[in-house]
């Protein structure tokens, strides 16, 4: 069976690691001395609704020393660079390097370190530790999109998409690395920026008026920027995709400014602004979003 290395068993790690060492494939979690000792101790756990419970004690390293099949990255934005030192690129010479960041600078990221066999990939799922080395996934479904631009890496993408599927886990090829990337940006910074800001639920976003109207201007916003990238938003649909999201829903950004810690603002928000910076564009909603975002005091709530 194939060897598939995690870089940051994270929620969203921790997650896939869990799903794919029950279809049978080895799991090698490659992390911080820190976080691989908590799993040696405690192993990784996932209770999901939806994927059911399973635990086991995966490998663990801070330093990836054999080659491997595939590579998910799911470290978040401000950890990458210092996260991919601790793989060689030697390592991935004939797998696939498949990651799961918010944002789209990363790519590149990923392709100066590992050469072009980087596919680009998105996940929109709540799942998140809630205790050591226990992954909680409460949402009720996963969307998880991938692409390639790169003709020799299709094929080995399509083989992995079909190895998911009988893993439990549906990825849909859609084509586009642009579609992979702004299909869950538009919809993530306008939810990410405002939950973030208000430091509220996704519910409260969407029934205050001041705060709904925010929203739409940061979806709008986005999704003007999208396009000029060549992709086109339904921002109609995204919206009522929002309107049926969970009452209580926070966000990993919020969450994370709540915590006064690093977070993903740069690489979601930010990187939306120097895009249409490059486009000559100004996006109001989320530069205020921003500043907003910058003042908000660090809590415990959470």
């Amino acid at each position: 069976m194939a060897k598939i290395a995690i870089l940051g068993p994270g929620g969203v790690g921790g997650f896939f690691a869990c799903i794919l060492a029950r279809a049978g494939y080895q799991i090698v979690c490659v992390s911080s001395a820190e976080t691989s000792q908590v799993i040696k101790e405690n192993g990784l756990s996932l209770r999901s609704p939806v994927f059911g419970d399973y635990s086991f004690r995966p490998e663990t390293v801070t330093q990836l020393e054999t080659p491997v099949d595939l590579l998910l990255v799911t470290v978040k934005a401000p950890y990458l660079n210092q996260a991919l030192g601790r793989i060689a690129g030697k390592f991935l010479e004939k797998g696939l390097v498949l990651p799961f960041l918010n944002g789209f600078e990363h790519l590149q990221m990923c392709r100066t370190h590992f050469g072009s066999r980087v596919a680009a990939g998105s996940i929109s799922i709540e799942s998140f530790w809630e205790g050591p080395g226990k992954v909680f996934n409460p949402s009720p479904h996963s969307k998880i999109e991938v692409a390639t631009k790169d003709s020799n890496v299709a094929g080995l993408l399509t083989s992995w998409v079909e190895s998911f599927k009988k893993a439990g886990l549906t990825l849909t090829d859609v084509g586009s690395e642009a579609k992979v990337v702004w299909g869950k940006l538009a919809r993530l910074n306008a939810i990410a920026c405002t939950t973030a800001a208000a430091q509220k639920s996704v519910g409260f976003i969407r029934s205050n008026p001041e705060w709904r109207d925010y929203l739409v201007n940061c979806l709008t916003e986005g999704s003007a920027v999208a396009e000029k990238d060549g992709v086109v938003i339904d921002e109609a649909a995204t919206m009522a995709f929002i309107d049926k999201l969970p009452e209580g829903l926070s966000t990993s950004l919020q969450r994370d400014v709540a915590k006064g810690g690093l977070n993903e603002l740069d690489a979601i928000a930010g990187a939306i602004l120097r895009k249409a910076a490059g486009y000559g564009m100004k996006c109001p909603a989320i530069a205020q979003m921003i500043e907003r975002i910058k003042l908000v005091p660090a809590t415990v709530s959470f």
